[in-house]
């Protein structure tokens, strides 16, 4: 992975001289700044890591807005440098750490039920879905099964209970969504909470996943 090189490098010490300084606005265009000029040189591995680095600063600052902006810009970088089926093994699982670590640097920013918080959720669900499409491979068409399996977590803790059950149905942790499922249950109201396993076991059917239904069906008898 190309880390930026050395006059990038003046313009991130500066953007984060910025960031000490307070002058978070400042700190987002000479990130900005840095990506386009990677960009436009077709520097993509340096393109993505100034966008993967600014994210984490920016997430580090509490800044929304300008950490969504920076993923944007590391997930068009990526789309750029190879596809996630082109890869090795190695290389696959790199980027791979790195879309989960961004997605749960972006959540990590929901703290409470205010419209900053929502809208922090909201980013990382929609920096997660555009990861996740990356790592679609013939094997697996919903993409990575670990992307999904973070993105379901996040979806949990956030109480967003249709889009946890959606990654977890892809994702590889049945066991994960059968303790998940429990929680919800024990939250429920009684005369919903019967209907929590059937649905799951279902959506599993509905996209052949029969191995996965039966172990979640078992876990509750």
């Amino acid at each position: 992975m190309a880390r930026p090189n050395v006059a990038a490098t003046r313009l991130f010490e500066a953007a984060q001289s910025k960031i000490a300084s307070g002058d978070q606005y400042g700190a987002l265009q000479s990130f900005e700044m840095m990506f386009n000029r990677a960009f436009k040189k077709k520097s993509y591995d340096e393109a993505y890591e100034i966008g993967r680095l600014g994210l984490l600063a920016m997430v580090a600052c509490g800044n929304v807005h300008a950490s969504k902006q920076l993923g944007d810009l590391m997930l068009e970088a990526l789309s750029k440098m190879a596809s996630c089926e082109s890869l090795g093994a190695d290389a696959r699982a790199s980027f791979v750490d790195d879309l989960i670590g961004c997605a749960q640097a972006l959540a990590s920013l929901r703290r409470d039920e205010s419209e900053d918080s929502v809208a922090a959720y909201e980013g990382a669900h929609a920096f997660g879905a555009k990861a996740l499409k990356w790592t679609i491979t013939e094997t697996h068409s919903r993409g990575a099964p670990e992307v999904n399996d973070a993105l379901a977590a996040l979806a949990a803790a956030a109480g967003d209970w249709p889009r946890a059950q959606q990654h977890y149905i892809w994702g590889s942790s049945v066991d994960r969504f059968v303790q998940v499922l429990r929680s919800w249950m024990q939250e429920a109201p009684e005369s919903e909470a019967q209907f929590f396993v059937a649905r799951a076991v279902l959506s599993l059917l509905a996209v052949g996943r029969l191995s996965a239904a039966v172990v979640l069906a078992e876990s509750f008898h």
